[in-house]
């Protein structure tokens, strides 16, 4: 699910997005001259905002989302480089060529995700904002892993807790403690292995998944169990206000 409160000159409304096998791509680099060539292996199905792929799978049962990841730092690419890949081709690209984790990660190490811009054109005044994303994949086998930028270097979580959620910026990862809330459970969640964002929706999923009943008789009775869960939690929210004009706006907010 998608919920965008911003102003833009396309529609907002998720698009079903299908890219047949054998499909020729340039990455939408900011640099034309620095852009990765490249051409999908498998046939992707997905939706996402502006023709983007937010969520998507491939038809060899890998699937992907982008998540926001805030003080996200992307690789350096020199004057040189001709394999720079913007971060919402990263899913054609992962997506397009890889059936597993280990096939994702070994060709994402091949390429630098660099730093590149939407520019939005508001009554004359030109907005330039940097996506600050991070890709989480699962393939068939159930392997998972998250890959994410921070100074530069790709970063890479295998096998996670199975929840991933947005954040509010990079620092939190750098932190042992970062990760500290209160709730009604005998411990306090403190550095959860494989968080990587600030644990808004992450700990309420990750408590959820771990301390509900394995079974529930019927929708609402899930619903409460959340809405427990949710409630015995104080944790921040992930949402990153935008100023433009003298006005607050939301950037995308992934679910």
């Amino acid at each position: 699910m998608f919920a965008f409160n911003s102003e833009n000159d396309v529609p907002f409304t998720p698009q079903l997005v299908t890219i047949e096998a054998g499909t020729s791509f340039t990455s939408d680099y900011q640099n034309p001259d620095n852009a990765l060539k490249f051409t999908t292996k498998y046939d992707i199905v997905g939706i996402g905002p502006f023709g983007d792929l937010g969520t998507a799978m491939n038809s060899q049962g890998m699937a992907g989302s982008v998540f926001n990841l805030w003080g996200t730092e992307y690789n350096e690419v020199n004057k040189e480089d001709k394999n720079a890949l913007y971060i919402m081709d990263v899913h054609k690209y992962v997506l397009g060529n890889a059936k597993t984790i280990d096939e994702a990660e070994a060709i994402l190490r091949k390429v630098k995700v660099g730093k590149s811009v939407w520019v939005s054109v508001k009554k004359h005044m030109q907005v330039e904002l940097s996506p600050e994303f991070q890709v989480a994949y699962q393939d068939k086998n159930g392997d998972k892993a998250v890959f994410y930028w921070v100074d530069g270097e790709l970063v890479i979580t295998r096998d996670a807790d199975g929840t991933v959620a947005n954040t509010i910026q990079t620092d939190l990862i750098k932190m042992q403690d970062s990760l500290v809330f209160d709730h009604s459970y005998k411990d306090n969640l403190e550095g959860l292995n494989g968080a990587i964002d600030s644990g808004s929706r992450y700990a309420k999923a990750y408590v959820y998944s771990k301390q509900a009943q394995n079974f529930t008789q019927n929708g609402s009775d899930a619903v409460r169990q959340a809405m427990k869960v949710s409630d015995s939690l104080t944790l921040p929210k992930g949402i990153q206000p935008v100023m433009q004009a003298s006005k607050v706006y939301l950037l995308p907010h992934c679910l």
